[in-house]
Parts: structure tokens; C-alpha cells; sequence
């Protein structure tokens, strides 16, 4: 699988510095080759202080476990919104190696939230919970071919948040 798995990782994400809008990509060297030719006309200016700061930030982490304490924080933020989502019967599809949970929305009357026929089940759902229990969700559709209804079963959480938030989303999940 290697020869066609790419991964894609960020500074904002691993080591919560969201403005420093630097990236990495990680894979077999006929695609990571395909993918800077098109990057090079879109990144033109990542400050290369930050880039040095970044770099020695991958260099500390591993001199100071920071991978292990990582894995842990987000496995147990991983649990926390996994047990939210089984008590509310959103039955979650758990992730091995992401911080978004697929959590299936069979389990809801869709007369609760459908309030049309152009907008895809998904998207209807997502806006519903945002507006009337006051969880925000993504609609993960996009993710899947036009003709492939699959995603409209489904909403997409993250856990890379607060504790706090994640308790609070538990707390107003209680009404589904």
C-alpha cells in the first residue's frame, strides 16, 4: 500500500500553531515528485523563520516523548467523544489514525431535520444539529462520489478540542 498512500500532516495540527500554515506530505517519491510541481505555484511564501521553528520542533519532540504524550492526550479525547456518541446512539465508526469520528445518523427521524429535497441528507443533518441542539458537525458527502448517497448516513466530528467542549457537546447531545 505504501506505493500509493500519501500522508499529509501540519504544524497547526501537530503542534497547535494554526497561523503558521506549514505543511508536509509523506510518500512514495513518484507522487510526492507530481505533488510539489503544482504545489510550487501555490506556496511561495512560508516565512523561513518559521520553517527553522517547525524544524526544531520535530527535533524536540522526540528528545522530549512528545509523540507519546500526543498519542495519549488524543486517544483519551478520542474515547471521551467515541462514549458520547454511543450514548446518544450515533453509532461511530472508530478511527485508527485521525481526529474525526464518522458517526452514523440512521438512528434519528429524519422528519427531525429534512427540510428539503436539494440539499443532501448529510448536509440538512449537520445544519440541524448546529442550529437546534448546538453541536457543529460536517457534512462528509463531499468526500464521496455525487452518485453515491453512503455519506448522507453519516456525520463527521472531530475531537481536537477542549475537554470542556467536548463534555459540553456530550451534555447537549443528550437531546437527540
Amino acid at each position: 500500500m505504501w506505493e500509493r498512500t500519501v500522508s499529509i500532516g501540519s504544524a497547526g495540527k501537530t503542534f497547535g500553531v494554526t497561523g503558521y500554515k506549514i505543511g508536509w506530505n509523506v510518500g512514495p517519491a513518484s507522487i510526492i515528485g507530481e505533488m510539489a510541481k503544482g504545489n510550487q505555484n501555490l506556496i511561495f511564501c512560508v516565512s523561513s523563520l518559521l520553517q527553522e521553528s517547525i524544524a526544531i520542533s520535530f527535533e524536540q519532540a522526540e528528545v522530549n516523548g512528545y509523540w507519546d504524550k500526543l498519542k495519549e492526550i488524543y486517544s483519551g479525547k478520542r474515547q471521551l467523544l467515541l462514549d458520547t456518541l454511543y450514548q446518544v446512539n450515533l453509532k461511530p465508526v472508530e478511527p485508527e489514525g485521525s481526529y474525526f469520528v464518522l458517526a452514523s445518523t440512521e438512528s434519528i427521524d429524519v422528519n427531525r431535520y429534512k427540510k428539503n429535497d436539494e440539499d443532501s441528507l448529510d448536509y440538512q443533518f449537520c445544519r440541524w444539529l448546529t442550529t437546534e441542539i448546538g453541536v457543529c458537525a460536517i457534512p462528509p458527502s463531499a468526500f464521496f462520489q455525487k452518485n453515491n448517497k453512503t455519506g448522507e448516513k453519516y456525520a463527521r466530528f472531530t475531537f481536537c478540542k477542549q475537554d470542556e467542549v467536548l463534555l459540553k457537546a456530550r451534555e447537549k447531545l443528550q437531546a437527540l
